[in-house]
Parts: C-alpha cells; sequence; structure tokens
C-alpha cells in the first residue's frame, strides 16, 4: 500500500493523519482520532512491519474500527519500497518518434521504437530498473542522469 493512499483513505473516513520524526530510529505516522485527541497508531516509516496500536475503550464499537486496524496492517507490512511513488522515464536516445528505449519483455532485448508501452514492449523505466539495464548494456546505454535530457519523465 502507497503511503499516499493510506493518508488518504484513513483521512476520507475522519481520522487525523501526521508525519514524525523523534530522530534516526523514530520515523512514523502517528494516526489519531478526528479530532486529534487520540492517537490510536504508530506505523513506523524506516522499519516494516513496525505497528503500535493503542485502542482506546469503547473504539471497537466504531464501525470502521477493524477496516482502519486492517489498513494498517497493510500498511506496515508493504516493503519501503514499494510505499512511495516511483517515477518513470522515458529514455530518448536518438531523436524523432522512434527513438526510444524499448525492453523485449519476451528476450530482453533491446530496441528502439516508439515511446509507446505495449504487450511485447516495455518503454517507461524507473530509475532503479534503468541502471539495471545500464549495468548490463554499458557499451550502448549511458548513465542515467536525471537532469539529462535524454530522460524524460512520464507523468502519472
Amino acid at each position: 500500500m502507497k503511503t499516499k493512499e493510506l493518508v488518504s483513505e484513513l483521512k476520507e473516513i475522519g481520522y487525523f493523519v501526521e508525519r514524525k520524526d523523534d530522530g534516526l530510529s523514530s520515523e512514523y505516522l502517528a494516526i489519531s482520532t478526528a479530532d486529534n485527541c487520540y492517537l490510536i497508531a504508530t506505523v513506523s516509516e524506516k522499519y516494516p512491519g513496525v505497528l503500535n496500536t493503542d485502542i482506546y475503550k469503547g473504539y471497537n464499537d466504531n464501525p470502521a474500527a477493524s477496516a482502519v486496524l486492517r489498513m494498517l496492517i497493510e500498511y506496515a507490512m508493504t516493503t519501503l519500497d514499494e510505499r512511495e511513488d516511483t517515477n518513470k522515464y522515458l529514455v530518448h536516445l536518438f531523436p524523432g518518434e522512434a527513438g526510444y528505449l524499448n525492453l523485449d519483455i519476451s528476450s530482453d532485448d533491446l530496441a528502439l521504437n516508439d515511446r509507446s508501452n505495449t504487450v511485447g514492449y516495455h518503454t517507461e523505466f524507473t530509475e532503479n530498473e534503468y541502471k539495471e539495464l545500464q549495468n548490463k548494456y554499458p557499451q550502448w546505454l549511458p548513465k542515467f542522469v536525471k537532469d539529462d535530457q535524454r530522460f524524460e519523465e512520464v507523468e502519472q
């Protein structure tokens, strides 16, 4: 589960979410009741699987309580890299519409073609995906530099 999904869903059902940082090992989300009077849980942003709850008497009478707990558990068990949105890039190696890097999904071969993601070809890459390709094909692919005009950020 993405952080922004969790925050959005909790706010939608009336909870208050605040990002806290109490030092090097204590970066977490604090989830409180809508009036911000009672802290019901904290979820680590630094360590997966770390969730602390403090459910007060009568909280379980709230019909949303079990749904909230399920969301918090799902988020806590999500790996850190899967929690945040990652930018994707098109790699425009040569001028023109057919100058974009394409990866053949079935064979892992590289090709140049248009920018369209299709069933057989992958054209949008995260920084890490591209770096893996660049390490595999250093003679053909430039190093990733976010400000390099060959790396076009895909709007999500």
